[in-house]
């Protein structure tokens, strides 16, 4: 029988949460935990703690499921195909969890002095800038 919301504590959730960096998804550690996945997802939601720590976790779980995704490709008795999905599918994940760290996207923001416009273009071709 899983516990209720009302009767985990704190330190309950946190000890869940803290299953993440060791690869396990949310789901499973309260699988593990005989404890209901909507009530931590609850508690999760109107604890600030509980929040940041469920954020650092995801953080680990995705930096531990790309370390694994290195034992995936060097496993030779996977089948490639089976590996090559297995890799697809944690590069996927990691993507959405830690974009900044294992996204694709590369944004370029160019800016002038103290983050205002930029003005070189104007006189490099001798124009002078106006004023207002």
């Amino acid at each position: 029988m899983a516990a209720t919301s009302k009767a985990l504590s704190e330190d309950d959730i946190a000890a869940v949460i803290e299953r993440m960096t060791e690869g396990l998804t949310l789901k499973q550690s309260c699988e593990l935990s005989k404890v209901g996945y909507t009530n931590v997802i609850t508690r999760i939601g109107k604890s600030e703690t509980l929040t940041k720590l469920h954020a650092c976790a995801r953080d680990e779980y995705a930096r531990f499921k790309v370390q694994a995704m290195h034992d995936i490709a060097k496993d030779e008795a996977i089948d490639v195909q089976r590996a090559r999905l297995m890799v697809d599918c944690i590069k996927w994940e990691a993507a959405r969890v830690l974009p900044k760290e294992f996204g694709d996207k590369i944004q370029q923001e160019h800016t002038g002095a103290n983050g205002g416009p930029i003005s070189y273009a104007l006189e490099v071709i001798g124009i002078e800038p106006t004023a207002g």
